[in-house]
């Protein structure tokens, strides 16, 4: 078991192949057809094995219908049955700055996120020790490049995020 890892995870655009705050597909009634990233429920239900379920979080930032559907959408996919997350670990937000406080009083060592403009909070936080920029589109990949802080490492696959574990604890 890898120890001092305490994980929290953004849902779309990091788990769901699409950013939940655009309105396109997740805004519509076939919000159920939104794909997931490759290899992620596997690497979720590693990390939930690997340190524990009481270790590993969803934060995301949504309103109160987005919140629903993205839980709908994880229980449509069978998220919890195939990586033993526990739904008891998902916290929902309703500005991107919040996730911070979340993530600080949940006692996160990772947080993982699409959006530059979520990490950014994130940078004060003694307790995070590894931010993860996962897949940004180009705005957010441009405020990245503008910005580099050695606490933000982007990856472009859940393989890179399960081979950076290691060096995380």
């Amino acid at each position: 078991m890898i120890s001092h890892i305490k994980i929290g995870i953004d849902i779309g655009g990091v788990i769901i192949a699409q950013d939940t705050d655009e309105p396109d597909l997740f805004f519509t009634d076939a919000f159920l057809n939104a794909k997931t990233f490759p290899d992620c429920f596997e690497t979720i239900k590693h990390l939930v094995q690997s340190i524990g379920r009481e270790n590993v979080f969803i934060i995301s930032k949504c309103g109160e219908i987005v919140q629903k559907k993205s839980r709908e959408w994880l229980e449509n996919k069978d998220f919890f049955d195939i990586t033993g997350f526990d739904p008891k670990n998902i916290y929902f937000c309703l500005e991107r700055q919040d996730k911070a406080q979340i993530a600080d009083k949940l006692g996160l060592t990772v947080f993982i996120d699409d959006r530059y403009t979520v990490l950014q909070y994130m940078l004060n936080s003694t307790q995070l020790k590894r931010l993860i920029l996962f897949c940004p589109n180009s705005k957010e990949e441009e405020l990245y490049q503008n910005n580099p802080n050695d606490k933000i490492i982007k990856l472009k696959n859940w393989e890179e995020i399960l081979n950076s574990l290691p060096t995380f604890s």
